[in-house]
């Protein structure tokens, strides 16, 4: 892991920070900035050209000025340690342990960035079930078979008539309760 650190602050606007004279940063990179008086923030990269870099501040920016600030840059983005362990825990925004445990000993660090979701390679929705919730017909594009779930209501079963559904054609308002029809015919 690299890191690269600068004193060449050159502005700072609100929550943003302007880092003049950098080379081999990279967007999204994590950012740990330390005060003339030893307190540390952090931030990441937000913009990043041939020279500057922009940085978004997580936290606060009041007393900071440009003088006598280092900025390191930690050539990776933020980070989550995993293990078992975390099951049925609580944690703040940085993974560290709000509920009175100790500490988690990762048995892996992953980007919480994750992998850029391309549109392109999505399964087209072939078997597309209209719900009537615009949240779910509209924002998303959700094939029949994980839609299911979501139209279960208890007040439907599939001894209220699968046979008056057709495979595949939908959710069906009945007495003011959705209800929907699994691929398999079977009434939810």
């Amino acid at each position: 892991m690299r890191t690269k650190e600068y004193t060449t602050v050159k502005e700072l606007s609100g929550p943003l920070m302007l880092v003049d004279k950098v080379s081999d940063v990279a967007y999204e990179e994590l950012v740990e900035i330390e005060l003339a008086n030893g307190e540390r923030r952090r931030g990441r990269v937000l913009e990043v050209s041939s020279e500057a870099a922009l940085v978004q501040l997580f936290e606060r920016a009041s007393e900071l000025g440009i003088k006598g600030v280092q900025v390191k840059f930690l050539g990776r983005g933020i980070e989550l340690g995993v293990s078992e362990d975390i099951l049925g825990r609580a944690f703040d925004g940085w993974g560290k342990p709000r509920d009175g445990g100790r500490e988690i000993i990762p048995e892996k660090r992953l980007d919480i960035g994750g992998n850029p979701i391309n549109p392109e390679a999505r399964d087209y929705p072939v078997e597309f079930i209209q719900t009537g919730i615009s949240a779910i017909d509209g924002l998303n594009t959700i094939p029949g078979t994980k839609t299911s779930h979501l139209l279960r209501s208890r007040s439907t079963s599939c001894s209220t008539g699968c046979s008056d559904y057709p495979t595949g054609q939908g959710a069906q308002k009945r007495g003011g309760i959705w209800s929907g029809v699994c691929r398999y015919g079977d009434n939810l």
